[in-house]
């Protein structure tokens, strides 16, 4: 209980401690899952109308997804010999939050050129970007809606009042289409190897992993979706042909499974957002997308396609409608 409380603060890594493709690897995937977890129970209390709370573990849930930036770029600048202090520098200042909240809007750029011409990551996944000064005062949002304040004109104590409500839902939008893009990279630790290899011009582009457990296709098939929707009016031709030519990398079985639980996903963030328009809006083209693919029997069958219509609709108590 005492190393607990005192966070085992041996075991922290040293000043100038490099981290291994490995250790990165493992970390990566670990800072994902983490910051969905953080989302998801922010849901949780938005559900319950616990808004200011809610608006605080979405800012901690971007702070985790923010760190995959931080740590990659600290990696890949250090390997290709551009920065030999990076890590000194990731040591020293890979807790300032403000430093995390900024890399998440540029994270990408390093490797997007790598994916030109690459049939699954070459487009534009966001709809929505943070306005100028965001994050300098996003640590100040999240505190207030954790502590009371005092301030010169008063006691300040946290409101579950309609502007917090609109910030979460813009916090939790922006904050999901990073997390939906960053799973197809980092959902697993084998992915985030893949990535790195990649990041350093080891592999293609076109063949840059070989690894499709359902997770990892899961992963594929959302950030299809939401890249397919970042505009309003969904791809739905491209999304069909991706998913028809996809078959070539990964087993068919999976993909089936990982369809029905994309689309429950899907269905599941939709129902949880009717009080949330921007959000609500913003997967709504995705799930669209799920609905015409259920047209094209010729891609999925018959049955399966009645079955993925079913989880889109459970309400209806035919899924052939």
């Amino acid at each position: 209980l005492e190393n607990r409380l005192t966070f085992n603060r041996g075991q922290f890594r040293g000043a100038g401690h490099v981290l291994s493709t490995a250790e990165v690897a493992q970390a990566v995937p670990a800072y994902l899952h983490n910051g969905i977890q953080l989302f998801e129970e922010a849901w949780l209390l938005a559900s319950e109308q616990r808004i200011s709370r809610a608006a605080s573990l979405a800012v901690l849930g971007l702070e985790e997804i923010a760190k995959i930036p931080l740590i990659v770029n600290t990696f890949l600048r250090y390997e290709q010999g551009v920065d030999e202090g990076s890590w000194a520098a990731y040591w020293k200042s890979g807790g300032v939050h403000k430093r995390k909240q900024e890399l998440i809007l540029a994270y990408g750029q390093i490797i997007r050129a790598r994916f030109d011409g690459d049939p699954l990551h070459e487009r534009r996944l966001y709809r929505h970007y943070a306005p100028k000064d965001f994050f300098e005062y996003l640590d100040r949002f999240k505190q207030s809606n954790f502590y009371v304040d005092m301030r010169q004109d008063g006691v300040h104590s946290p409101e579950n009042d309609s502007v917090t409500k609109n910030i979460l839902d813009y916090l939790l939008t922006f904050g999901q289409e990073r997390i939906d893009s960053f799973c197809s990279w980092h959902i697993t630790q084998q992915r985030t190897d893949d990535y790195l290899e990649l990041a350093l011009g080891r592999n293609s582009s076109r063949y840059w992993t070989n690894s499709y457990s359902v997770p990892e296709i899961h992963a594929d098939l959302l950030y299809q979706s939401v890249s397919l929707s970042a505009s309003y009016v969904p791809d739905y031709m491209t999304f069909h042909d991706f998913v028809d030519v996809y078959k070539e990398r990964a087993s068919e079985t999976r993909i089936k499974q990982a369809l029905i639980e994309l689309a429950g996903l899907l269905r599941k963030r939709i129902d949880l957002s009717t009080q949330f328009p921007l959000y609500m809006s913003r997967y709504i083209g995705a799930f669209k997308l799920l609905v015409g693919l259920c047209e094209q029997k010729n891609t999925l069958g018959t049955s399966f396609s009645r079955k993925l219509r079913g989880t889109l609709f459970p309400e209806k108590s035919d899924p052939s409608v």
